[in-house]
């Protein structure tokens, strides 16, 4: 890949970015990315009809409170938390890593001699436990359709995955957003944007470089990543856009625009590109074991070995 400093300060490829973002496009000290849009990775859903039933709460503020409340939704005869297959079993231990040890601590967790043997390990890996214990059986062929169809029709509660599940959603089952479905930050991660970016590079002796910058330029203006992002749920990365363009958002959008100018951008480790590949698929088959062996301690071994 081509490293684009030069080419992004003559054509403005990063600004209005935030501060947080732009440590994620560089290797080294070289920029490489141009970012279209961000998609964030630490979100709740709920049915408010199930939840109403169970007089729970669409909200809960932190992974405790999370469990009894799923406590109120089981205790109905429906399983209270829909998971998606393995991979969103993934997602789930890093929402609960997360909120136990606080972003600094849980980005040193993937690092050489990350700080694996913890209270606040101990403390996510229970929680993750109990998650399971309350989630309708983890099957390995599903994905996160299957459990966005659980919540949307109401044999679940609680779905913990990214913004994708919104357009689908309303796409998939004709939901309306804010009435049939609710959103809120995974519980303890509040002031924390999980995110994974859509980020396009040039390749170096591109064949069509012309074709390839002018693509960029879409990418990193304002118009483009309107357009980009307007009908997906995804956030324009850029956080200058004028009051009005919000009008084109729906309503989960409008909220997550907020969300992104104010709070902290964090790579995720499930759909972002916090680990390498080869991390990844180990991180993946360790929570896939998981599911199965239900002993947290090699959880916590397998996740740091890998």
């Amino acid at each position: 890949m081509e490293p684009l400093d030069g080419l992004a300060r003559r054509r403005r490829w990063t600004a209005g970015l935030p501060a947080g973002l732009r440590p994620r496009l560089r290797a080294g000290r070289a920029l490489y990315g141009v970012p279209a849009g961000v998609r964030r990775t630490n979100l709740l859903w709920s049915n408010p009809r199930v939840l109403a039933d169970a007089a729970a709460d669409p909200a809960p503020a932190d992974p405790g409170l999370l469990i009894a409340q799923l406590q109120r939704v089981t205790a109905t005869g429906r399983p209270a938390l829909a998971v998606g297959g393995p991979a969103e079993v993934l997602q789930l231990a890093e929402t609960a890593l997360l909120a136990a040890h606080g972003p600094d601590a849980f980005t040193a967790l993937w690092q050489p001699d990350g700080p694996w043997r913890t209270t606040a390990t101990a403390t996510a890996l229970r929680v993750l436990d109990a998650l399971l214990a309350h989630a309708a059986p983890v099957t390995p062929d599903a994905d996160w359709t299957d459990a966005a169809r659980l919540l949307g029709t109401g044999q679940a509660g609680y779905l913990l995955t990214g913004d994708w599940a919104d357009g689908w959603l309303r796409e998939n089952l004709a939901l309306r957003a804010g009435a049939d479905y609710r959103w809120a930050a995974a519980p303890g991660t509040a002031a924390l944007f999980q995110s994974r970016a859509d980020v396009f590079v040039l390749p170096r002796g591109a064949h069509h470089r012309d074709a390839a910058l002018a693509w960029l330029d879409v990418c990193a203006s304002l118009d483009g990543q309107i357009a980009l992002n307007g009908a997906r749920a995804a956030v324009p990365a850029r956080t200058d856009l004028p009051e009005p363009t919000r009008a084109l958002f729906g309503p989960y959008a409008r909220w997550s625009l907020d969300e992104w100018q104010h709070g902290r951008p964090l790579d995720s480790l499930a759909h972002g590109g916090l680990l390498t590949p080869r991390r990844r698929t180990a991180a993946l088959a360790a929570a896939t074991a998981f599911t199965t062996h239900r002993d947290s301690t090699r959880l916590a071994r397998d996740l740091a070995a890998g």
